[in-house]
């Protein structure tokens, strides 16, 4: 699950060229996977097995709970790794809108825990919230404030998930690890109540 749909723009838009298709893979891959027939025998019954695409925000909120595809991928309807438009505006934490097409980090955490909560063998899942590295770079306090508050609803959200579907003690692969790369972009307090 992530960003970098091939025909969508950093607004959420659609586009009447692809950016590209690198991140599913090829063109051939992509127009597989929105024909519904991408994928092989990924459980070796003899029967294909094709991928779900998965691409709304209700699409990922609907993979919240309940049942769930054998094989899919989400590739949200934004080529940037995070939900605001105009991203290189300087502004205030929450002073431009959310894309509101564009599922949160805590929404594909949710999804993906819901859909790979199914193998009796357990799970591996690494969640990046790395729309902080972007402004980070980019020396934008306001959407480092936005995306580290979003990364820590995500994180209680898994937690959360591990507490009613699974055991801390029993299952150490239900142990989660959080860190912050990239948080460097040059947050520094010049008085109180003024970041820069």
């Amino acid at each position: 699950m992530g960003a970098g749909h091939p025909w969508y723009d950093a607004s959420g838009n659609l586009k009447t060229t692809p950016n590209t298709f690198r991140y599913v893979g090829d063109q051939v891959t992509w127009d597989a996977l929105v024909a519904g027939t991408a994928g092989g025998d990924a459980d070796g019954d003899g029967v294909a097995d094709p991928w779900t695409l998965i691409q709304t925000r209700a699409e990922f909120q609907s993979l919240m709970s309940g049942p769930t595809p054998s094989a899919s991928l989400g590739q949200h309807r934004f080529t940037k790794p995070f939900s605001k438009a105009e991203w290189r505006r300087f502004a205030d934490p929450y002073v431009v809108p959310r894309i509101e097409t564009v599922p949160t980090l805590t929404e594909m955490a949710l999804a993906a825990l819901n859909i790979l909560d199914d193998d009796p063998d357990g799970l591996y899942l690494m969640i990046e919230g790395g729309a902080v590295d972007w402004g980070s770079h980019s020396n934008q306090s306001g959407r480092m404030i936005e995306e580290a508050i979003e990364f820590e609803r995500t994180v209680e959200a898994v937690i959360d998930w591990v507490q009613m579907n699974s055991n801390w003690a029993r299952h150490c692969s239900s142990s989660p690890a959080t860190m912050r790369p990239a948080t460097c972009g040059g947050l520094v307090r010049i008085q109180p109540g003024c970041l820069s």
